[in-house]
């Protein structure tokens, strides 16, 4: 492979690309809209701790992806329900599920997965190789970047003004 890497397979070393991704922007927009309000308003930084503001964590907005070379496989999640769906129920009962064939769709117009029952073993197929690479890559998934386990307790710093557009 390292002597003529062009003629590799995409899947010599791994079955696919792995992609991973949590950010609370993407997850609950208005939770930033209404801190965007709150300084727009003439709120101080050093006292937004103490205004309340809380993201709804039970959005889906939690990404894990893979791409194999043909396929693009994708499931949203809420980062509270972080999981590894082994069946096509599981899967479709905590996820929002997005599938695309890149090389006869590339500019991703088609969901497959929307046809879930025509391309379920596809989609199982490519959400059994999304679970293989999480457990190789990351280990236990289970949103230990979020900030705090109990939302209650969950408190904005007063290093928010650096996210202010």
């Amino acid at each position: 492979m390292l002597g003529n890497p062009e003629t590799a397979a995409i899947d010599a070393l791994r079955p696919g690309a792995l992609y991973n991704y949590n950010m609370l922007a993407y997850v609950d927009a208005a939770f930033f809209s209404n801190i965007n309000k709150y300084f727009a308003g003439g709120g101080k930084p050093e006292e937004i701790a103490n205004q309340g503001f809380r993201p709804n964590l039970k959005k889906r907005g939690a990404i894990r992806s893979i791409f194999d070379g043909q396929y693009k496989f994708s499931r949203y999640f809420s980062p509270l329900e972080h999981h590894m769906p082994r069946t096509l129920e599981q899967l479709f009962a905590h996820n929002d599920v997005e599938l695309f064939d890149i090389k006869n769709d590339p500019l991703e117009l088609r969901n497959l997965a929307l046809d879930y029952k025509k391309h379920g073993e596809l989609i199982s197929m490519m959400n059994g190789k999304l679970n293989l690479l999480i457990e190789r890559e990351v280990g236990e998934d289970h949103g230990q970047m979020m900030p705090g386990n109990d939302v209650s307790d969950w408190k904005l710093s007063p290093d928010i003004q650096y996210l202010r557009l």
